[in-house]
């Protein structure tokens, strides 16, 4: 049996880690969502008694390489609040880049 070239070697060791790495952040995430889904179970229920709309917030943003995706939130404003105040109000600031002109 022949041993594995260099390139061999630093293929197989990248295949090792990105699946490994899958690994781990699947079994991560299971556990850090079973650990804390009580503390987010008692926040929906704070949030759905203290005001009236849904629980969870949507939003779709763009992603790596322009891949739409959504993304849920906790709802932290009511329901109606971007519809309560003019956008004038906010005073927004368009920050461009360090040094460009």
């Amino acid at each position: 049996m022949q041993l594995p070239t260099s390139d061999e070697r630093v293929w197989m060791n990248q295949v090792y880690r990105t699946t490994i790495k899958r690994i781990l952040d699947a079994f991560f995430g299971v556990l850090l969502l079973i650990c804390l889904s009580p503390l987010m179970l008692v926040l929906a229920i704070w949030i759905k008694l203290d005001s009236k709309g849904p629980v969870l917030f949507k939003q779709e943003r763009v992603g790596r390489n322009g891949k739409r995706f959504t993304i849920y939130k906790f709802r932290s404003m009511s329901d109606d609040a971007p519809h309560q105040m003019a956008t004038s109000e906010f005073g927004y600031v368009r920050i461009i880049g360090v040094n460009s002109k």
